[in-house]
């Protein structure tokens, strides 16, 4: 039982990242435009969904470029509405497929300007959204059922990223994955990535 939902949970998370990475292809293709470049066609967007949140922060968000650009590519069977509350300064979206599990793309966003109100000018470098593998049962926890992944919007081949791995840049020896896992959830994704999208007997976390 124990090693057939660590193979689950792997072979959702490899489905899930082919079929965003396919996705992509194609919306950069109707688009005519890598995704590194598509803020300069972002324009003044319709946000009637989230028209209680910040325009900026929802026009460069995971949020706003699933349900733009991505979502009608994906094989999915249930797609929520904008929740939240007008209180809060972020609000999410959930995708589900077939097989139950669940993109949550918010509408928190990563910048380059250190500025705490960044002019619209200032292309974001990457955002990140979470997979839920099996929606809402439990633990709902980063490293056990839900896992980070990082769209990159830099000019870099590698546009859809793992975990905390933001940059190609950043690579890091099995064994210092494994150890940064270990005291950080967010770099679960990229030990299952790395070992060949297989949850290994000394994979950190309860599967």
């Amino acid at each position: 039982m124990h090693n057939h939902k660590r193979t689950e949970t792997a072979s959702r998370l490899k489905k899930i990242y082919s079929s965003v990475t396919q996705a992509i292809k194609l919306a950069e293709t109707e688009q005519g435009a890598p995704i590194s470049e598509w803020g300069n066609t972002w324009g003044n967007a319709d946000i009637v969904h989230y028209v209680h949140y910040d325009e900026y922060s929802v026009k460069y968000s995971a949020l706003f470029i699933f349900h733009n650009y991505l979502d009608k590519y994906l094989p999915l069977n249930y797609k929520s509405p904008c929740t939240g509350n007008n209180d809060t300064s972020f609000c999410d979206i959930l995708l589900e497929f077939n097989d139950g599990s669940q993109i949550i793309a918010i509408s928190e966003m990563y910048t380059s300007s250190s500025s705490a109100n960044p002019s619209t000018d200032d292309k974001p470098n990457n955002f990140y959204f979470t997979v839920d593998v099996n929606g809402a049962k439990g633990p709902n926890r980063i490293g056990s059922d839900r896992f980070k992944f990082y769209l990159n919007l830099k000019e870099n081949p590698k546009v859809l990223l793992a975990g905390a791995l933001i940059s190609d840049s950043e690579t890091y020896t099995r064994e210092e994955l494994i150890k940064k896992a270990k005291s950080n959830s967010d770099y679960c994704l990229d030990v299952i990535m790395n070992d060949g999208w297989e949850i290994k007997s000394d994979y950190p976390y309860k599967i």
